[in-house]
Order: C-alpha cells, then sequence, then structure tokens
C-alpha cells in the first residue's frame, strides 16, 4: 500500500506524481494552471483579490476563528491538510500564540505549479505537495490530521465524494473537514475548465446557507450529469454533514450569496 505519512512541511512530493492517477490527462488542466499564472503574475490584482495574495504569501498567517474553534487547545502541534490547495494555500500556519499548526497542502495539480511558481520567482510559505483528491488515504496515514480542508477545489475533482471519503479516512475521530463551496459552480461556470460538479445545500433543510445535508451532482454539462449523492445518506454511521455560511466575505468571495461552508464531522470521538 502507498503511503506518504508526510509530518514535515517541506517534504518533497512523491517523484513520480502520475502514478497515483488512474485515469488519463486532466480535462481543464492547462486552464486552471492559465488561472494561477495570471494570479499570481498580477498578484491578485487581475481579479480583485489582492489582499488574498498577500495573505497566501504571508510569512505566518492565523486561522480564521471559524477554524480554530474546531482544533485542539493545546500547545503541541496539530496537523492540518488543506486539499486542492493550488500553489499557495490559503489556511494559516497557526491559530495564535502558543498554538503551531502542522500544515500540509495537496494538489493534483502540483508538479505543474511547481513550474508556475517559478516562472513567477515565488517560494511558498508552505510548498504543495501532489496528491489526488481520490487517493489522499493513499498518501496519507488513517486517522492522521486534526483538520481537513478543502476550499473552492472540490468540484473540480474527478470524483469528490470519493475524495470526501478519503479525506475521512485520514481525518482523526471527532475532527473537522472544513469544504468551502458556491453552489452549483459548475452550471454557473458552463463545466468550463475543471468544473466538473455541483454542490448545494439540501432545499429541504435550508434556511439562508444553514442546513443539515448537502448534495454532490455532476454538473450538466460534463461526463459526470446525471449523477447525484446525497452525501449525509453515503456518510450515515460514519460522519456528520451540516452547512453554514462563510465566515468572512473574503472566504466568500466578496459577499457571493452562493458562497457557503460543509462541515463534517467525523464519527468516534472518546
Amino acid at each position: 500500500m502507498l503511503q506518504f505519512a508526510i509530518a514535515s512541511t517541506t517534504a518533497a512530493p512523491p517523484p513520480h506524481p502520475h502514478a497515483l492517477l488512474e485515469a488519463g490527462p486532466l480535462v481543464g488542466a492547462d486552464v486552471e494552471d492559465g488561472f494561477w499564472y495570471k494570479w499570481l503574475a498580477s498578484e491578485g490584482r487581475r481579479y480583485g483579490v489582492h489582499d488574498d495574495y498577500l495573505q497566501r504569501t504571508a510569512p505566518n498567517a492565523t486561522l480564521p476563528a471559524f477554524l480554530c474553534a474546531r482544533l485542539p487547545t493545546t500547545s503541541a502541534p496539530v496537523r492540518v491538510l488543506d486539499v486542492g490547495a493550488g500553489p499557495l494555500s490559503s489556511v494559516g500556519t497557526d491559530c495564535g500564540p502558543n498554538r503551531p499548526l502542522t500544515l500540509i497542502p495537496t494538489d493534483v495539480l502540483a508538479p505543474q505549479y511547481d513550474a508556475t511558481l517559478a516562472r513567477v520567482g515565488l517560494e511558498p510559505r508552505v510548498r504543495t505537495q501532489y496528491c489526488p483528491a481520490e487517493a489522499i488515504a493513499r498518501c496519507f496515514a488513517p486517522d492522521y490530521f486534526e483538520m481537513v480542508t478543502s476550499f473552492n477545489a472540490l468540484d473540480h475533482a474527478q470524483a469528490p465524494v470519493d475524495g470526501i471519503e478519503q479525506m475521512l479516512t485520514v481525518l482523526k475521530p471527532g475532527g473537522s473537514m472544513v469544504l468551502l463551496h458556491h453552489a452549483n459552480e459548475s452550471a454557473q461556470q458552463g463545466g468550463a475548465g475543471m468544473h466538473r460538479w455541483d454542490f448545494y445545500p439540501d432545499p429541504a433543510s435550508r434556511r439562508g446557507m444553514e442546513s443539515a445535508n448537502v448534495f454532490v451532482a455532476g454538473g450538466q454539462h460534463t461526463e459526470s450529469a446525471g449523477q447525484r449523492v446525497d452525501l449525509a445518506a453515503r456518510l450515515r454511521g460514519r460522519a456528520t454533514v451540516a452547512t453554514h455560511a462563510p465566515w468572512s466575505s473574503r472566504a466568500a468571495g466578496r459577499n457571493d450569496p452562493r458562497a457557503f461552508v460543509v462541515e463534517i464531522v467525523k464519527a468516534g470521538a472518546s
């Protein structure tokens, strides 16, 4: 079994990155990499998010209070996995004084992003390591992380629900998986680039952006069209699922009303 139970934030990615992917070349990968080149080269200004660029490139950054409240209160480092992190993870490296984190960002396009970072002359705060969402449990040991995050990324995955199950495997019992999404993003983008899947809160239980469930559906413009997964039913007995409003306007993408947070808490905490 292939595992990289990586405790160091400076560890190199696996040497043969495509070995973990059984499928062929990723559809839309060149579009995604091109987006990030323009984003980095313009320091986020091209998209009106220069403050996001500054936060991602700062030597240190503190996690939002929403996330810190879901981590153990301890002076010992805790491990946070950021899946689909892009070239520069937006997740911070501490929760304030005496609350250090070991952040491990991963992405299926990590090798391409390394080349893009070199083109613009940037050294990341923590370098993104190669691992597809669908292979996370092959890259890391079970029950390894106190928290797993993925922001605006799983709608790009080949099999996002499989990825969520893999992420749940490496999450410690009682730990939180926190996903940030924009409702029906594949439909909004017309399936362009890597936008394959739509995430949306359960309409039957939704009040604003609060709901007791979330659905994952194949984008109507993609090869995944017609597929739909009830996430709470899929994870029943192993985790609880709920959605929340984003913790800040920056996290929401300048108050985008479609933005919402999915919190999945793994069962089994003592």
